[in-house]
């Protein structure tokens, strides 16, 4: 399908229809962020992350008052996920592995992600000469994702300091599990990528135009495919038996742009 993306937009570029045809250019600004649905962390927060987006349109007019833009933009997108929480597990004496007794794990956690994808939105839009509200799906691939992780585990019985874990990692390639598995107690098998390489979603918005030329572009895209790949669905927070949980859950991007464009 990859081969396929590039051609397929050379493709509607070439049959939509070239009356009252317009080039633009488009940059901004926008806050990502992914969402869990059907399985949310009980306790975790998940943040907006600031990004920017760079992209070229073609713009058409259609029958009965419509019109069709077609956009091929670059776009920095995110999450920042944070937890922190208390277990109770067994503390172990490190010499012989005996159980000292019930201990309080304290847990905090982070987890900061962008991800670069290059995106084809088809827009049908309608409205004045100065206002025009849009919908229409979006396609996008994903071109790299990088993270940065880092858990801190303090540990006390009765009331007494008994140790502390730190796991840091720093810029790990978010789509490949070997990368980044060492946030995981015990091995899981690699089956593939950690993200999808495509996603599908739909985007809405209106452009406000300052001029003639000028514009401006606030629009909502919510992704509508799972981001991450189904063998790899457990929670990154470990419970009180250390062990990662199965959450049976779709990632979904949302984001929330505004843009300045040109057309010419």
């Amino acid at each position: 399908m990859k081969k396929l993306f590039l051609p397929l937009v050379f493709l509607l570029f070439i049959l939509i229809p070239q009356s009252h045809a317009q080039f633009g250019i488009k940059g901004g600004l926008n806050l990502s962020t992914v969402g869990s649905y059907g399985n949310s962390e009980e306790g975790e927060t998940i943040n907006l992350k600031p990004g920017f987006q760079l992209g070229v349109t073609y713009y058409t007019d259609l029958p009965i008052g419509l019109g069709f833009a077609i956009e091929l933009n670059f776009e920095q997108r995110g999450t920042i996920s944070k937890k922190d929480y208390e277990i109770l597990s067994p503390v172990f004496n490190p010499a012989d592995g005996t159980v000292l007794g019930i201990g309080n794990y304290e847990i905090s956690q982070e987890a900061n992600s962008v991800q670069q994808y290059l995106n084809v939105p088809m827009l049908l839009y309608f409205g004045t000469q100065n206002l025009k509200i849009y919908a229409g799906p979006n396609i996008g691939y994903l071109i790299q994702g990088t993270a940065t992780f880092d858990r801190t585990i303090n540990i006390t019985l009765n009331g007494n300091a008994a140790g502390s874990n730190e796991i840091s990692l720093e810029d790990v390639d978010w789509k490949d599990y070997n990368s980044f598995k060492d946030i995981f107690v015990g091995d899981q098998e690699e089956s593939g990528d950690f993200l999808n390489s495509f996603e599908f979603g739909i985007n809405v918005g209106a452009m406000f135009y300052l001029n003639d030329n000028l514009l401006l572009d606030l629009r909502v895209a919510q992704g509508l495919s799972d981001v991450s790949n189904n063998d790899y669905d457990n929670s990154i927070y470990p419970d009180e038996n250390f062990s990662f949980p199965s959450r049976d859950d779709v990632d979904r991007n949302l984001s929330i742009q505004l843009g300045l464009g040109y057309t010419f």
